[in-house]
């Protein structure tokens, strides 16, 4: 199943994007996000994310027993449409661009003060792309997405039809080797 996303670009304009190096042994793993993205902005989302149905999360507190229908919970997520990031080489050459395979609505989590989660937000979601290993799926070291220097940067369709352009949403330059050590020693830092 993949979500639409029924906004423009307009619509993100201000919000958060971030990009973490989320590896560790045995576990390459980057993140890419946008946070607080209204709920409203998608749709086709069905079961999967809670609107229709049970979702995939669990209530806090209530752990193996599904979210109560209609609802977000802690762990619901969706593939969706018209987002991409694309990994580039020093030389601005593509090493691989990542779309619906990819990146999901994901619950955004209420966290408390010592950082565990409480629930899920009803009214705004996570636009994420987490690339990492899996298996024979190597995302982050086959291509390798940092070859010594990369740059990746995240995009929304703008366009319909075969007017479909691309804006912008957020760029990172990354550095180091992520066929080596897990990426743990990929840095990644915004571009201005």
């Amino acid at each position: 199943m993949v979500a639409n996303f029924i906004g423009t670009a307009a619509d993100l304009s201000g919000l958060p994007t971030n990009a973490t190096n989320a590896s560790r042994a045995g576990r390459p793993r980057f993140d890419f996000v946008i946070t607080d993205v209204p709920r409203n902005l998608f749709t086709g989302t069905g079961d999967a994310f809670g609107d229709t149905g049970a979702g995939l999360g669990e209530q806090e507190e209530l752990i193996g027993v599904a979210n109560d229908p209609g609802t977000i919970g802690v762990g619901d997520e969706v593939a969706v449409n018209r987002f991409s990031l694309t990994f580039t080489d020093s030389n601005g050459a593509d090493i691989r661009t990542f779309g619906s395979d990819n990146v999901q609505i994901v619950a955004q989590q209420i966290l408390d003060a010592n950082g565990n989660a409480t629930g899920a937000d009803q009214n705004v979601v996570w636009v994420l792309f987490s690339i990492r290993d899996q298996g024979g799926a190597t995302d982050v070291s086959n291509p390798n997405l940092v070859p010594g220097s990369s740059t990746a940067t995240m995009r929304v369709a703008s366009g319909t039809g075969n007017d479909l352009g691309f804006t912008v949403l957020g760029q990172w330059s990354l550095t180091g080797d992520s066929s080596v050590n897990d990426a743990q020693d990929v840095v990644i830092t915004p571009v201005p």
